[in-house]
């Protein structure tokens, strides 16, 4: 057995206070050999990882009455993804839930994943520079039991891999080297590097080109004068963030997430978002909340439970709109009159280049820490209908209505 399974073993042995003698079957598990899934340690581990993954979701949703606390929560935090991941400091979006065993999911120190991220049973490798989106699944929904007879299964995400919103990766899967993975993409093959695969199942649509390499700037802002001046005044009640870098997001072009201005942006709109959800929240409450989060918008909006938006100010929405139970909304929206959206949908066009050095998070030395972002336009026509379970491709425009449980990239369902 390797030093890291040695040291792995070692560290949920002492987290679990079991001896070396009863940590056999642990070995067993974290070497993907046969293990005794009724063995003492085994359960212990079950129950620990659920405790902790409990944990972790109870403090995301807790609400503070002052910094000190969050901070103090955030620690808390910290610690719990410190024992999930066998004493390395995971990064973790701060609204959200994490579902995993102690132990299977390998990573360097400072991997971010986004919100409602789950591993399901499996031994997952993962490099560096790897970006995972909200609502990702690595592994399949099989109990840990399943697989006692003949060991667990592997994935490996090799470095600077970007997994988009919903991505879905299967078992004995491997993801090379600076793929990315399009938003509601299965992916239940092995997938070459430096590509961009598409689909359900997920294929190798191209290879990343030359031209992405060097592509910094968007198609121009989807939004009139008349239109951004609204949108900026919405933006300026919560940060002093500089109309020349707020225009640069509506344009599409690049710009460095972590910004302190434009990060007090995202926590205001992440806030703000999450208190819609509230079940003390009184209709006066909830619609000047949506007018926050939506200063550009029709008569009649209906915004269903558990919205997540990603930035305020980025939107147009018309009259007469319908937006679901359980949906995402990210990066530049145009979305027209008497539109309905249905529940669990995502419209996420916020992200990130799609060549890998752009979106590496690194440091200068007169900006501190940079990640670069870049927001896509999505445009939904007048009278569409679209339906549940559904992931809409940035750049696309939909001018049709949609059917449930579809991906919808540039005019077709892929």
């Amino acid at each position: 057995m390797d030093d890291s399974i040695d040291r792995k073993v070692q560290f949920v042995a002492n987290l679990l206070k079991v001896s070396d003698k009863e940590s056999n079957e642990l070995k067993n598990l974290y070497s993907g050999l046969p293990f005794n899934y009724e063995d003492e340690a085994i359960q212990k581990l079950i129950k620990k990882s659920n405790e902790l993954c409990l944990k972790f979701k109870s403090l995301a949703e807790k609400k503070h009455k002052s910094n000190l606390g969050l901070k103090i929560d955030n620690l808390k935090r910290l610690e719990i993804l410190r024992q999930l991941f066998c004493g390395k400091y995971m990064v973790c979006d701060v609204r959200s839930g994490i579902n995993l065993i102690i132990g299977l999911v390998d990573a360097p120190s400072m991997t971010f994943f986004n919100y409602d991220v789950k591993f399901y049973p499996s031994l997952v490798k993962i490099e560096g520079g790897v970006e995972i989106a909200p609502k990702v699944e690595i592994g399949e929904n099989i109990d840990l039991k399943e697989y006692a007879n003949k060991g667990l299964p592997h994935i490996e995400i090799k470095k600077d891999v970007w997994l988009g919103l919903g991505v879905k990766v299967k078992n004995n899967v491997t993801i090379n080297e600076k793929v990315v993975v399009g938003a509601g993409a299965f992916v239940e093959t092995d997938i070459e590097s430096e590509s961009l695969a598409l689909g359900r199942p997920a294929k190798v649509k191209r290879k990343i080109t030359n031209e992405e390499k060097e592509n910094r700037y968007g198609k121009g802002s989807p939004f009139t004068l008349d239109e951004e001046n609204i949108l900026y005044e919405a933006v300026s009640k919560w940060t002093k963030l500089k109309r020349i870098k707020f225009h640069n997001i509506l344009e599409g072009n690049q710009f460095n997430l972590i910004d302190s201005r434009l990060m007090k942006l995202y926590k205001t709109t992440h806030t703000i978002s999450e208190g819609l959800n509230a079940n003390d929240l009184s209709l006066e409450e909830r619609l000047k909340g949506i007018d926050y989060l939506f200063p550009l918008k029709g008569e009649n909006l209906k915004i269903g439970h558990n919205l997540h938006l990603d930035m305020l100010g980025t939107s147009k929405i018309g009259n007469n709109v319908i937006i679901g139970d359980d949906v995402t909304i990210g990066g530049n929206l145009i979305v027209g009159d008497n539109v309905v959206i249905g529940n669990n949908t995502s419209l996420f066009a916020s992200g990130h280049p799609i060549y890998s050095k752009r979106r590496k998070m690194m440091f200068k030395l007169k900006k501190g820490i940079v990640q670069i972002g870049q927001n896509d336009l999505i445009i939904i026509k007048d009278n569409v209908k679209i339906g549940n379970n559904v992931i809409i491709i940035p750049g696309s425009v939909v001018d049709r209505d949609i059917p449930d449980n579809v991906i919808f990239s540039k005019g077709k369902i892929i």
